[in-house]
């Protein structure tokens, strides 16, 4: 290609593999109502099983564009195989055009205004091939476009990041206000610990407390054992049995360590790591799996990314008379590859949306770091890591 400015057409194919439901096999089915507007994210999907007429297949990284109603700008990148609504455009990139640029270029605004200029019909406009063939942006090079697509790629990384913490936060302050001021669990709670009678109608929920109570009592939770780091109060491993020896536990050493420490811990949270744990679990952050209380050593983690490498740890006031503790702490887990980030508990409440935000930049930064090597872009990946973590 000279250096001339891209058409469209000359950089794009529409896919028209059409295929009937009942050949489709069952396979995930993708509307226009699965693809949110302007958001460039699937909603959600449903089965080939539930639609009838005819549907067009599309394949895992294929550009979706919904052409009915354009306006809307219904883009996304297809997460997986499947079929999708004739009223959705199959769309790859040719003649070399990096698919990630490509995606963006469908996704631009402008694009968006001029297919809606070649429109066809009034109350339900459906954008023409024809004429957005012939739409234009500038030449990049191949470099140029993949240094676009992960730019833009990262950005729309931290965009959804901050909408699903938004969301868990706001989910958060629900349950607060619930607990707080409908089943009035703060009150029953010191009722219960007092001895104090509870009133018929409360009885059942404060059942329901009483057990909570049971698995965690209110006192305030331990530190991190005095003994940690040091390696007298740890069973000699002359004193293991053959099949003691044989054993290898979770983090990969030889003895089981602080085990039943890190199990207390977990039950004995204190709030902020509590909020944590509910902002990490369950792949709620980048769709990366996090492990609390994990044992690296002789040394208990409060937070662990195995797929990053990345440790955070939240720190109450006692850590202030245990910096040099925890600088011990934080060479050797950075000895053994680990990075080690720390929050004090009342930096992360008072802004858990800035702490997220710096756990993001360091897995954003781990992630890119493992793309370079291979050329691959953020965006080549993006959409399948955010939709597998809803």
């Amino acid at each position: 290609m000279e250096n001339k400015p891209f058409t469209f057409g000359e950089c794009a194919t529409e896919v028209r593999d059409k295929v009937q439901p009942e050949g489709a096999n069952g396979a995930r089915y993708i509307g226009l109502e699965h693809i949110e507007q302007g958001t460039l994210h699937l909603n959600g999907f449903g089965s080939a099983n539930d639609v009838s007429s005819t549907k067009s297949k599309f394949s895992k990284g294929d550009i979706l564009f919904g052409k009915l109603r354009p306006y809307f700008r219904k883009v996304v990148r297809a997460p997986f195989d499947g079929v999708c609504s004739t009223d959705i455009w199959v769309v790859r990139s040719t003649n070399g055009i990096d698919q990630g640029f490509l995606y963006y270029w469908m996704a631009s605004q402008e694009f968006v205004d001029f297919s809606m200029q070649g429109s066809e019909g009034t109350k339900m406009p459906r954008a023409k091939w024809s004429h957005v063939s012939r739409h234009q942006v500038p030449f990049f090079t191949e470099d140029e476009q993949k240094a676009i697509a992960h730019i833009l790629g990262s950005l729309d990384d931290k965009i959804e990041l901050n909408r699903r913490m938004n969301g868990t936060l706001e989910a958060m302050a629900q349950a607060l206000f619930k607990s707080w001021f409908i089943d009035f669990d703060p009150v029953l709670d010191n009722a219960i610990l007092a001895g104090n009678p509870i009133p018929d109608e409360l009885e059942e929920r404060a059942e329901v407390r009483r057990a909570i109570l049971g698995q965690n009592q209110p006192s305030p939770p331990a530190p991190l054992p005095e003994v940690e780091g040091s390696k007298a109060s740890l069973p000699h491993p002359q004193s293991f049995s053959q099949s003691e020896k044989e054993l290898h536990f979770r983090g990969g050493f030889d003895f089981s360590g602080l085990v039943d420490t890190a199990r207390e811990l977990r039950q004995k949270q204190t709030p902020a790591e509590e909020i944590m744990w509910a902002l990490l679990r369950n792949r709620k952050l980048m769709g990366l799996k996090f492990r609390r209380q994990h044992q690296f050593g002789e040394y208990i983690a409060d937070f662990y990314c195995h797929e990053a490498k990345l440790v955070i740890e939240l720190d109450g006031k006692i850590h202030e008379q245990k910096i040099a503790k925890d600088k011990k702490r934080d060479a050797y887990m950075q000895a053994i590859g680990l990075t080690v980030l720390r929050f004090a508990n009342e930096e992360f409440l008072s802004n858990p949306d800035a702490t997220l935000n710096k756990i993001a930049g360091a897995l954003e930064a781990d992630k890119g770091s493992s793309l370079s090597d291979g050329g691959k872009s953020v965006a080549d990946e993006r959409s399948p890591l955010l939709w597998e973590a809803g």
